[in-house]
């Protein structure tokens, strides 16, 4: 028997090297500590304030990242670390994980925030229908509209959109308006400015809703897309009733603004959103089984 040349057992050596490591790291749960990481990365600003003086009011606030997008991180590590097995990395996926590492050591937060929705749908275009990496690629694109999506749109579109806004309130209350300015009662002037607006809990009932879907594996169809048009209602309704409180109520400006009234309508806002899903969930689990 003639004897191999030193290409072929190069060739061979370097397949047994692939395989041992595709055999020793599966791809899904390293992306999802990857999404875990670079939201937190994201959201670095708001866990920096856990250092500073007020420890306990932070801790006490999820460290400044809302409940929702935890639940969501928390949905990505279960449904990447619990599941079926995933699929072994190749060397694309070194080359995308070795570059997002290397991009989240930048000292530019806007990087992570930029690839968090790019990763996303690089997993959903090497994922198969009805998978685990399926799923965990759509809550990480869906995690990506209040940390990407959200943000980018108000800071092009915000004007816009707290006019519509206005125009909305203006038309439920009859409170004066103009532009994205409307007058109280007393006829003083309140500006709806990006941070009152509705948009940036509409990017959270859509994340939720998602999530909840995910984790019970059921399958993307007209019912998610109707539990999450209830939610976006939902949340566009309850912010608008707070709007129309700080009309109607100008000598309570403070306690519905900064005080403790604007958290009654930011939780009634989750739990509605919270509520929506679950009934949705509940609706379709029957049908899909």
């Amino acid at each position: 028997m003639a004897a191999a040349s030193f290409s072929e057992i190069t060739n061979k050596s370097q397949m047994t090297g692939e395989s041992a490591v595709s055999g020793r790291f599966e791809a899904r749960p390293l992306y999802a500590v990857l999404f875990v990481t670079l939201t937190l990365n994201s959201l670095s600003s708001g866990i920096a304030l856990f250092f500073s003086d007020n420890q306990a009011e932070f801790t006490a606030n999820l460290f400044g990242i809302n409940a929702i997008i935890w639940f969501a991180l928390f949905a990505i590590l279960k449904l990447g670390l619990d599941r079926q097995q995933s699929r072994p990395i190749d060397h694309y996926d070194g080359i995308v994980i070795g570059l997002s590492v290397a991009i989240m050591l930048l000292p530019v937060k806007a990087f992570s925030i930029f690839l968090l929705p790019v990763l996303a749908i690089y997993i959903l275009w090497r994922s198969t229908t009805e998978t685990d990496d399926r799923r965990m690629g759509i809550v990480a694109l869906a995690l990506s509209g209040p940390a990407f999506w959200g943000p980018s749109t108000q800071a092009l579109f915000g004007q816009e959109i707290t006019k519509i806004e206005t125009k909305l309130l203006s038309a439920v209350t009859n409170l004066r308006a103009e532009g994205n300015v409307f007058y109280n009662i007393d006829g003083e002037t309140l500006v709806i400015a990006s941070g009152c607006s509705s948009f940036a809990n509409v990017t959270l009932a859509f994340l939720l809703v998602t999530t909840f879907w995910q984790m019970m594996g059921l399958k993307n169809d007209r019912q998610l897309v109707g539990s999450i048009a209830c939610a976006v209602v939902a949340v566009i309704i309850i912010n608008s009733a707070r709007l129309a409180v700080l009309g109607f109520y100008p000598e309570q400006f403070d306690f519905w603004h900064e005080g403790i009234g604007r958290t009654y309508f930011m939780w009634s806002m989750l739990v509605a959103t919270a509520l929506i899903a679950m009934i949705g969930v509940s609706r379709a689990a029957p049908r899909q089984i």
